[in-house]
């Protein structure tokens, strides 16, 4: 008796999550890999400003050999701030989270959060054994 299974490239998902109860402001850093983003992001930044910080964190270790961002951003609103769903498109694994400092966000109950949406995974050889 055989069996066989499905061996695939599972791409990390992570949500970056501002919160505030009533209108906020200010910035917050992130980091990843014990590098440091060089500028604070704007509690409202854009997706495209959001990719940009993230692809200079992760730069080094960038799969795409054509110089494209190894991630995608989309951004919805999340109250009265924003959450940025993060896909990683150039780098296989699970990667680890994500961190936020929000320090510097101002408001009633302003916080930054990075939750995992969907747990990366690879193998050298994907297919079906």
């Amino acid at each position: 008796y055989y069996d066989s299974a499905e061996v695939a490239n599972v791409q990390e998902e992570q949500e970056i999550i501002v919160s505030c109860r009533s209108s906020c402001s200010g910035t917050f850093l992130l980091s990843w890999g014990g590098r440091v983003s060089d500028e604070p992001l704007r509690v409202d930044a854009t997706s495209v400003e959001m990719e940009l910080a993230l692809s200079k964190l992760l730069e080094p270790f960038n799969l795409h050999t054509d110089g494209s961002s190894p991630i995608r951003v989309t951004r919805k609103a999340n109250g009265f701030a924003f959450k940025w769903r993060v896909a990683f498109l150039g780098i296989s694994g699970d990667i680890g989270l994500i961190q936020a400092n929000g320090d510097l966000l101002v408001g009633s109950g302003a916080a930054v959060n990075v939750v995992e949406v969907t747990r990366g995974s690879s193998d050298l050889y994907p297919g079906a054994y």
